[in-house]
């Protein structure tokens, strides 16, 4: 198996440019045990949970 890295990969936009691709977000396994663990209280908001987060609405699911 080849791991690649995205920091390196350039995309082409739509002026003909090239521009670097933005890097993958990583996070702990302590901060999304974290989320998870809010999510599935009673009454918890996961859009809002993951907005107060600065993650991506679609990042968070139960």
């Amino acid at each position: 198996m080849m791991i690649e890295s995205f920091n390196d990969k350039r995309t082409l936009s739509m002026s003909g440019t090239s521009q670097p691709r933005k890097a993958f977000a990583y996070y702990t396994i302590e901060f999304e045990l974290e989320l998870v663990e809010k999510s599935v209280q009673p009454g918890a908001c996961v859009v809002q949970l993951a907005r107060e987060h600065g993650i991506n609405d679609n990042l968070l699911f139960t």
